[in-house]
């Protein structure tokens, strides 16, 4: 099993070197994870944005599971929660490794998107602990 840190390393390095891969519409994603919080009691306060399900898809092709929230796998191997705290909480993904049944290592994961130069933190600042990919999208005619 590759370990946790290359994992997130590689999927990292993918989102790096194709941006692009953050700017898609993955429509069977987004429709995963809808049902995902709906299932988990979630309310839908707040949509899932495409350059989630981008980030879910990169994640899950570097060989993250969807496990259900709040719930550790059985079988070993590498797993995510999408918004462990619910919809309206920092953190959009917490990515994990199960050996034996318990979850030995985790890291959150915050998703921020943004068509300009800035975008918005959920507290006002940056939390600890805490990896924020930040993507975005500059029209071409910005762009000199």
């Amino acid at each position: 099993m590759t370990s946790l840190a290359t994992a997130i390393k590689n999927s990292l390095d993918y989102m790096n070197n194709n941006p692009e891969k953050l700017e898609e519409h993955p429509t069977e994603m987004i429709d995963r994870l809808i049902e995902y919080m709906e299932t988990n009691g979630q309310s839908s306060s707040n949509e899932v944005k495409a350059h989630e399900a981008c980030i879910a898809v990169v994640f899950e092709s570097n060989g993250f599971k969807l496990a259900k929230r709040n719930i550790v796998p059985a079988e070993d191997g590498l797993y995510y929660w999408y918004q462990p705290a619910g919809s309206q909480k920092s953190g959009d993904f917490l990515l994990f490794r199960v050996e034996n049944g318990i979850k030995k290592e985790e890291v959150l994961f915050d998703a921020k998107h943004t068509n300009s130069g800035t975008f918005y933190l959920n507290v006002g600042w940056f939390n600890k602990n805490t990896i924020y990919i930040v993507s975005f999208s500059v029209s071409a005619d910005r762009v000199s």
